[in-house]
């Protein structure tokens, strides 16, 4: 870190400055702060705490910078952290003698792997070790992170997506069904209708268009009832949810394909009765 001020995890203070090298070699007591802790410490009419002292331990620690608002990460507040040097950290707080983990930050488009060796060749001259030692060092690059949380992200989107589908293909069954008793216990009105003149078509249309408005029914329930517990989780573990007009246009469609799919075998049953055996039905 130079005297001037510098970024970490290519972040950049919104109000003060980073701490400097001098200042981490004398193991200043300065901090930067979180949005979440500047909320929390001070009052809403201090909006810049930059020249204030906060305590952290008993020990009095001048702020001189907040970082930037980053929001949650699977549930967690980014935003509420501070800080504070490295060797302030050691000396006052953790007592270590030595790191066990250390981040690098590499510019755009390098190449991973490269790095990696170039890594733990420059930790093996530094600590004087033997070649054979170099498999002791392990470097996790992002771009292998990266690559295992999409492997699990598609893993978990393809389970989701196929409980999606049987609860689509129970829920179409148990609308067939419904359809089935409906044109069962109205087969009478069928009959009569067909007798003043109804075609197949009409008859067909009726119990479609009734399908389908049963399942929209259902279907605008269901989204109320998801978009509550989508709320609700958000309130209560401070998830950042966004419920967009797609997701419910998309839902509501199929809602109505689920209808007009599973509908169609009940209604082409009801219009195929004959007149004269629906009349006589019991």
């Amino acid at each position: 870190m130079s005297q001037s001020a510098v970024e970490i995890r290519g972040l950049t203070p919104s109000a003060g400055r980073f701490f400097t090298k001098e200042e981490d070699s004398s193991r200043a007591k300065v901090a930067l702060l979180g949005e979440t802790v500047v909320k929390e410490i001070f009052n809403s009419e201090k909006s810049n705490p930059v020249g204030e002292y906060i305590k952290i331990n008993r020990i009095d620690f001048k702020v001189i910078g907040v970082l930037p608002s980053k929001g949650s990460n699977w549930g967690r507040d980014e935003d509420d952290k501070v800080v504070i040097p490295l060797n302030t950290a050691m000396h006052r707080f953790t007592g270590a003698k030595e790191l066990k983990y250390l981040d690098v930050q590499v510019e755009d488009y390098a190449d991973m792997n490269k790095i990696g060796e170039d890594i733990k060749t420059r930790l093996l001259f530094t600590h004087r070790l033997p070649s054979f030692e170099r498999d002791a060092i392990r470097v996790v690059n992002m771009a292998e992170i990266q690559e295992t949380m999409e492997a699990m992200a598609k893993a978990f989107s393809l389970l989701l997506g196929s409980i999606a589908f049987i609860s689509l293909l129970v829920g179409g069954i148990g609308i067939m069904n419904i359809m089935f008793v409906s044109v069962s216990k109205r087969t009478k009105e069928i009959g009569l209708r067909k007798a003043v003149g109804a075609n197949n078509i009409d008859i067909l249309f009726q119990f479609i268009i009734e399908s389908i408005f049963v399942c929209c029914v259902g279907g605008v329930i269901g989204i109320i009832f998801g978009s509550g517990i989508s709320i609700i989780i958000t309130k209560l573990a401070e998830w950042d949810t966004v419920i967009t007009s797609s997701s419910i246009l998309l839902a509501f469609c199929f809602s109505v394909f689920i209808g007009l799919v599973f509908g169609v075998w009940p209604a082409r049953k009801a219009s195929k009765l004959n007149p004269i055996d629906a009349l006589r039905h019991d």
